[in-house]
């Protein structure tokens, strides 16, 4: 019998979030992560091709604005091809975006298109990792108090 293949997925940013048959991932020692690594400024520890599934809830926004680029090309360089980046980051469409003094770079529905879209690819080309739309980006209001939106999609390694 053939040894079973176990899917790699990733919980990046966890915080108090952590989900059972993820590796959760965070900065910060006292939510126990499964891993405690920065992700701006440390080698990440998977190899090329080798994770099926990322998910990055509140975890972007937490990315200094120079350091988005090189985040998103390891979530690109350690996805296999078809691998699935599943987000929720706050809107600049709403307050959620600049209410929390932790979050350092900025985001909303065309910030996107800079990895999806030809068009806007080619302003940079070659220096933009290039993923596939499986559910386009959209802002939802998850917190009708707080009026805060969030901009939610999954793209696709190609």
């Amino acid at each position: 019998m053939g040894e079973e293949i176990k899917e790699v997925k990733i919980n990046l940013g966890c915080g108090n979030a952590y989900i059972p048959g993820y590796v959760n991932v965070d900065c910060r020692k006292e939510v126990n992560p499964d891993m405690c690594i920065d992700l701006e400024i440390s080698m990440w520890p998977w190899e090329d091709n080798s994770v099926d599934e990322i998910m990055a809830f509140d975890f972007l926004e937490h990315i200094h604005q120079d350091k988005v680029v090189e985040v998103m090309k390891e979530i690109h360089r350690i996805l296999k091809p078809g691998g699935t980046l599943s987000f929720q980051v706050p809107s600049t469409d709403g307050r959620g975006a600049w209410q929390d003094p932790f979050h350092v770079s900025y985001w909303n529905l065309n910030s996107f298109l800079y990895y999806t879209d030809s068009n806007y690819r080619a302003i940079y080309e070659g220096m933009l990792p290039k993923f596939e739309i499986v559910t386009p980006p959209h802002n939802e209001i998850v917190d009708q108090n707080l009026r805060i939106v969030q901009v939610l999609g999954v793209l696709k390694k190609i």
